[in-house]
């Protein structure tokens, strides 16, 4: 994706040019998100396909429990999916 790509380059031309000491990889914040460099992005890269997967997992749940499964499931998917 377009992130890997720019966080792979900007990390590889900081790597190049300063060495490894130039590359913030771990540091404690004292504001929000308490840490600071490259971790942050590895921990998104992560918990965002979680995150997702459990917020489709609601949505389909609520979905199926209240239109797919009840008796007119057909007209009540036309006035409750187009809002999904």
């Amino acid at each position: 994706s377009t992130t890997h790509s720019i966080i792979g380059a900007v990390l590889g031309f900081g790597l190049v040019f300063g060495g490894s000491e130039s590359i913030v990889w771990n540091e404690k914040s004292d504001t929000f998100p308490y840490r600071k460099g490259i971790v942050t992005i590895v921990i998104g890269w992560f918990t965002s396909p979680v995150c997702s997967g459990i917020a489709a997992a609601i949505l389909f749940l609520l979905n199926r429990a209240l239109v797919l499964r009840r008796h007119n499931s057909t007209n009540l998917a036309y006035f409750a999916l187009p809002p999904l």
